[in-house]
């Protein structure tokens, strides 16, 4: 005995998968890849700090040469570019004048961010002003930020959901 299944059904399935598709911005159409050297990630997931004006992580980098402080207005959210910063510190001195860059995404989805964020120097030692930071889904997210100075050169990974 076969089945019949309505053109309309179809035709609905092949919409939602396409949907499905487009809002996880699979490397199939986005055309590019983002990536973090997984293998390179910390094990423990941060935990963030609840506080009445910031969201709030911090960890040390892998090798433990900086503490790395992300914090942003609000939690992570989904839509709207992110309003955040990154403090990094060597001991008990801020870094200024690092070269940081950023890369993140969802493991679990295989794909990276959906913008290419920049960080710059702000007024205060040691800290950074991310732009251009979004992310375009709920779920768990990674960010990775790779930071070189002192002749040193570290990456911090932190792990949230959003």
């Amino acid at each position: 005995m076969r089945l019949k299944i309505p053109l309309a059904l179809k035709v609905l399935f092949i919409i939602t998968a396409i949907q499905l598709l487009l809002a996880c911005e699979s490397d199939l159409f986005s055309g590019h890849k983002h990536s973090v050297e997984e293998s390179k990630a910390p094990s423990n997931e941060v935990v963030p700090k609840k506080t009445n004006k910031l969201w709030e992580v911090s960890q040390l980098t892998k090798t433990e040469a900086f503490s790395v402080k992300l914090s942003c207005l609000k939690p992570p959210y989904v839509g709207e570019f992110q309003a955040c910063r990154l403090l990094v510190k060597q001991g008990d001195q801020h870094v200024s004048e690092a070269a940081i860059s950023i890369d993140g995404g969802m493991k679990l989805h295989g794909h990276g961010l959906p913008t290419s964020p920049k960080l710059s120097g702000t007024d205060i030692a040691g800290q950074y002003k991310i732009q251009g930071l979004k992310f375009s889904m709920p779920g768990e997210w990674i960010l990775g930020f790779r930071i070189s100075a002192n002749q040193l050169t570290d990456q911090v990974i932190f792990k949230f959901s959003i």
